[in-house]
């Protein structure tokens, strides 16, 4: 599940990069290529989209949602992933059209954060990803067009964007009200239809994300590739959700879920929804898992192919280097010390972290360093950084001017890329 939380737009880059982390999640065997014969797939106004691209994104739409490849699988997902690579032609033009560029250091800079994320270089990570049968050059184009379209929506949207007090006071006000009310920890996956005529294919394409969802596919991972809304880049993570807060054909299914089911796709103006309740409680009760953590990372990198005499070697230099240190400063004079790279891994809500890491971290208190973890490509120390609590959290109001914000752009740049597939000519040939 990478990144650990994704950075909005109002700081850097949004991009989704959904391959889960290599040390947590097994990816599937390699998907078997038939012999290719390069043709077109679509044409978006004077952009060709390539057979081989819908090939190669299919591939890297399955190892990143945890589908097996099997036939059945690349046709349910081959339509919305032609969907993805014609907005993404027409992010690129529109990019063009109003002077948005990015460079191959932009590119290559998203690439080793992403790596560095999973705890692996560059060369590592696209080891990785070949082995999975995916070549990196597709996940590299699949970031410079996010790269290009957040350039677009910081031009274009984001300066007629304005969240004041008044908007914070109200949504403060709104918390407050609803204060002893039932709430549920929601994820979901948002389908918009593109147009009419898609609205079967889109429905379709919903129940069987529910019916791989329910056969053990991981929600998270089906999201962040082919959800669309603010949570997707989390996994779908809505956090929080008070009774009464989503649209109301929304807010009547969350009553009948039981933490862990998924429900029917539920229609709505803003598309296809898959909802899933995580949890339950009443409105005004701390959650520990909405404390957000800034973690760091010491990793040492295997010197040869590991045998369990040097991992078992190298966690011992690791728990000796570490032992009795305390705080983020001191780790990192540490993997000064080992010649390793001493990562900032981000921040993020204890929840959205993946199960294995949240494990790791919870016995410990900030600034003290964890048990040194076994990862294929090394040995890795994380720590605590820095803990803001469930209520430190709750009334900040700069978070709470950061989500109205990252609602309203998002809305907006919805509506853009709407109107530029409506002005486009897309020709499909599948």
């Amino acid at each position: 599940m990478i990144p650990l939380v994704a950075t909005g737009l109002r700081h850097g880059p949004r991009f989704v990069a959904a391959i889960a982390l290599a040390w947590l999640l097994a990816l599937p065997a390699p998907i078997a290529r038939a012999q290719q014969i390069e043709r077109i797939a679509a044409v978006v106004n004077d952009e060709v989209i390539s057979l081989s691209d819908v090939q190669g994104r299919v591939q890297l739409a399955l190892v990143a949602g945890g589908l097996q490849p099997t036939p059945e699988n690349q046709r349910q997902v081959l339509q919305q992933v032609l969907r993805s690579l014609i907005d993404e032609a027409l992010q690129r033009q529109e990019a063009a059209q109003i002077g948005v560029a990015i460079t191959p250091s932009d590119v290559a800079q998203a690439m080793e954060s992403v790596a560095a994320q999973n705890g692996q270089t560059v060369p590592e990570f696209g080891r990785m990803l070949q082995t999975s049968g995916v070549a990196p050059a597709t996940l590299e184009s699949q970031i410079e067009a996010q790269l290009l379209w957040r350039g677009v929506i910081q031009r274009r949207i984001l300066p007629t964007v304005d969240i004041g007090d008044e908007d914070v006071d109200e949504e403060l006000a709104a918390q407050q009200r609803l204060r002893g009310r039932p709430e549920y920890l929601v994820s979901e996956i948002l389908l918009p239809v593109p147009s009419p005529d898609r609205e079967a294919e889109t429905r379709e394409f919903a129940q069987q994300l529910v019916g791989q969802i329910r056969s053990g596919a991981p929600f998270g991972s089906l999201a962040r590739q082919f959800g669309s809304g603010p949570g997707a880049e989390t996994g779908g993570n809505l956090g929080w959700v008070p009774q009464g807060q989503l649209a109301p054909a929304l807010d009547q299914v969350l009553p009948t879920l039981l933490p862990g089911s998924v429900g029917d796709p539920v229609r709505t103006v803003s598309g296809y929804h898959i909802l899933t309740v995580r949890d339950r409680r009443t409105v005004g009760n701390p959650d520990p898992g909405e404390a957000i953590v800034r973690l760091g990372r010491l990793a040492m990198a295997y010197p040869q192919a590991p045998t369990q005499a040097l991992v078992d070697r190298m966690v011992a230099l690791l728990r000796q280097e570490t032992a009795g240190i305390r705080g983020c400063p001191e780790l990192a004079r540490v993997a000064e010390r080992l010649d390793a790279p001493g990562i900032d891994a981000g921040s993020g809500r204890v929840a959205s972290l993946p199960g294995a890491l949240r494990s790791v971290l919870d016995p410990l208190e900030v600034g003290e360093p964890s048990a040194p973890q076994s990862a294929p490509e090394g040995v890795i120390v994380f720590m605590i950084c820095d803990r803001q609590s469930p209520d430190a959290v709750a009334l900040d109001r700069e978070a709470i001017a950061n989500a109205l914000l990252d609602e309203r752009v998002d809305l907006l740049q919805r509506r853009y890329l709407r109107d530029l597939r409506n002005a486009a000519f897309i020709d499909v040939r599948l």
